[in-house]
């Protein structure tokens, strides 16, 4: 999995120079940038979006992430069909399917 270009890591390693959090954010190193007060509630808020989906789901897509990281595309492709399968074989599917239906909320387990 590519983070940065070659030309901006052999920049930073070569150098050996500190970046502070807004070249990390522009470089695509972290996600958000957030003062230091705000920190936890920040990672409680993020957390608590992660929470509202199927854990199963969540567990397989971290899967598909990091295995298909290192492979070439039609494999990593594969990768994620077939845990993407195993997602409709799960009850979090039918509570999923279940609270679309009716437009409520989604509770897993």
């Amino acid at each position: 999995m590519v983070l940065i270009g070659a030309g901006l890591a052999k920049e930073m390693i070569y150098t050996g120079k500190h970046i502070d959090a807004q070249t990390a954010l522009s470089y695509g190193l972290v996600n958000k940038v957030v003062p230091a007060e705000e920190l936890l509630d920040a990672a409680k808020a993020l957390m608590a979006d992660i929470l509202k989906v199927s854990p199963v789901a969540i567990k397989y897509a971290k899967l598909s992430i990091n295995k298909g990281a290192d492979m070439d595309l039609m494999n990593g492709l594969e990768v994620e069909k077939d845990l993407a399968g195993l997602c409709f074989a799960t009850e979090d599917k039918e509570v999923g399917m279940h609270a679309f239906l009716e437009k409520q909320k989604p509770v897993f387990r």
